[in-house]
């Protein structure tokens, strides 16, 4: 245990934006930042929060940010009852305080609240402090990743010439840099005659189904939530919230990114799409589907959030319609829910695409007889649980 004097520093709901709108007008070396702007708005409209909710806890020392610990409010649901859980979102300490038990200082401020708490999207850094801590494993979550880079048939062939270059030592920046360019004119080109030739396959797929763009999740498309198991509910409320309130923004214009923020506020595209699904007309609604689109890096991921469809028939309409957006952005991955990507995987042509993917999840109960607990080895997870369908 380190010796060194820190402070812990709880924000309630109420005074987040305040709170991060200090560390957005502050500069400095070395500065953190515990959340940005964009963040802290959004969270603040979250429909299952409460003003006193405390959703961050910040370790200060001599008033400067040193770690921080984030989490914010959703609700575990089972046979319409509705119970409150905390997700873990941002979990980060500076490299130089780890190993002191600082980490161990803000996870004994989350578990003195005697609220649900459960994480997911774990780094396996993450995993082990967690871990060690004592939280308990909740489950797994399997899902697929449609890989389309792996259309990229001449990545061995620049994959000689770099080998070649650096066996010889050479520090030629300008000779990288055109092998990289012209390697990726090249897989441009093979990303887009991959979508060419499958635009039958996906033409074949939607059949007489369309969709449609829609702009908000309305209660009455949720007219099959009756459910035998417990699961981390979803609402309209909340879907909606998350498609008008960004965590995350799109660059545009000179917006930059925020110093000193650890995790990703800023990407070169970021955006959610709505659709209703019909089937021949729009008086026979089949059911929704909302996607995500990210680039970053030169690499852009769209991924299949929160859907319903109202037959299983509907599957492959559905995939037809991930896919239709996936050639429009020219995604080099797609990532599907299990039912859609098993569906996908029984169709010859895609199989070698897909990966499946497990996630795991862990928790710290209130106490021994709260809903998270009694309910644990029963829970329904879903892709978008957590913070998932957010960054």
């Amino acid at each position: 245990m380190s010796s060194e004097h820190i402070d812990i520093k709880p924000v309630p709901l109420k005074d987040l934006y305040q709170f991060a709108k200090g560390y957005a007008d502050s500069s400095g070396f070395e500065r953190i930042v515990p959340i940005t702007l964009s963040r802290a708005r959004a969270q603040m409209k979250n429909p299952y929060a409460q003003p006193d909710d405390i959703v961050l806890f910040v370790a200060l020392k001599n008033n400067q940010v040193i770690g921080y610990i984030g989490r914010f409010p959703g609700i575990l649901s089972f046979e319409s009852n509705h119970y409150r859980v905390f997700w873990g979102s941002t979990f980060y300490l500076m490299d130089k305080y780890r190993g002191k038990g600082i980490g161990k200082q803000l996870l004994d401020k989350i578990i003195s609240l005697n609220q649900d708490f459960v994480v997911t999207r774990i780094t396996p850094q993450a995993d082990k402090v967690l871990k060690c801590y004592g939280m308990k494993a909740l489950g797994s979550l399997n899902y697929f990743q449609f890989r389309v880079e792996r259309v990229h048939f001449f990545k061995e062939f620049f994959k000689v010439f770099k080998n070649i270059d650096s066996a010889f030592g050479s520090n030629n920046q300008f000779g990288k840099h055109l092998i990289k360019k012209v390697e990726d004119g090249f897989y441009k080109l093979e990303k887009l005659f991959f979508y060419a030739a499958i635009n039958g396959l996906i033409n074949k797929m939607a059949g007489n189904y369309k969709a449609c763009i829609t702009y908000d999740i309305k209660e009455s498309d949720f007219y099959q939530q009756q459910t035998h198991q417990p699961f981390f509910y979803r609402g309209p409320e909340l879907i909606n919230w998350m498609l008008h309130e960004r965590w995350v923004l799109s660059q545009c214009g000179n917006v930059p990114e925020i110093s000193g923020y650890h995790f990703s506020d800023i990407r070169d595209l970021f955006n959610f799409f709505a659709l209703k699904i019909y089937y021949k007309n729009q008086q026979n609604y089949s059911g929704f589907i909302i996607l995500c689109v990210s680039s970053h890096k030169g690499k852009t991921v769209l991924r299949v959030l929160d859907h319903l469809l109202k037959r299983t028939d509907v599957i492959p309409a559905a995939c037809a319609t991930v896919l239709k957006y996936a050639r429009k952005y020219q995604a080099d991955r797609v990532e599907f829910s299990d039912k859609m990507g098993c569906y996908l995987k029984s169709r010859i042509f895609f199989k070698r695409f897909l990966k499946r993917q497990k996630r795991e999840y862990l928790y710290f109960p209130a106490h021994e007889k709260s809903p998270l607990e009694r309910f644990k080895k029963e829970i329904r997870l879903d892709y978008c649980d957590g913070d998932t369908a957010l960054t």
